[in-house]
């Protein structure tokens, strides 16, 4: 990609900035917090989606 240079001064913002800026996307910075954000029904119907399963996946995930 040619014209994009690295910024050396650049700040990562925290869990807590980025919470106050949308806390409904950057919910508690927790893992496994989806265990009691999602019923079964939901938590079943986003695993059966082959799509969700496959990103899923190469992030890491079961």
């Amino acid at each position: 990609m040619s014209g994009i240079t690295p910024r050396a001064d650049v700040c990562i913002p925290s869990f807590e900035e980025l919470h106050a800026i949308d806390p409904g996307f950057f919910r508690r910075g927790q893992a496994g917090t989806h265990l009691d954000e999602l019923s079964d029904d939901l938590h079943q119907l986003f695993w059966s989606r082959p799509d969700n399963r496959a990103a899923m996946t190469l992030l890491g995930y079961r």
